[in-house]
């Protein structure tokens, strides 16, 4: 039996302030990050005590660790951020260091601030 096609979830904490960039508008990003890993993707409700939402992803191991790959390269959306502000290139290096927080095993770092390589196990 090839452990990889054993089906397995995963949890994830992700801030509240950073949801909509992984779901995207009208729900196109979450689809396609479901589409394209193959993984199934449930974001649960906002809890109005806590700052983070629950992100059960379930599949395969491959499927998880992509997905969540996926999740983490999302950048943030335009209605994130006020409109008259001009984000610096350096604003997706903040936010993906935020949301590498999530998924530190998916990275391998030479550097304190950028991926180098992403390592899937299997």
């Amino acid at each position: 039996v090839e452990t990889n096609s054993q089906m397995t979830s995963q949890e994830l904490l992700i801030p509240n302030d950073l949801i909509g960039s992984i779901i995207g508008r009208q729900g196109t990003k979450i689809n396609e990050i479901r589409q394209f890993s193959g993984a199934q993707i449930k974001i649960g409700s906002q809890i109005d005590s806590s700052s983070d939402r629950h992100v059960t992803i379930t599949g395969t191991p491959i499927a998880i660790n992509l997905a969540q790959y996926l999740i983490t390269s999302c950048p943030p959306t335009p209605s994130q951020h006020p409109p008259s502000v001009q984000r610096a290139p350096s604003s997706n290096h903040q936010l993906n260091a935020r949301l590498l927080t999530l998924v530190p095993s998916l990275f391998h770092f030479n550097s304190p601030k950028f991926p180098v390589s992403v390592h899937f196990y299997f």
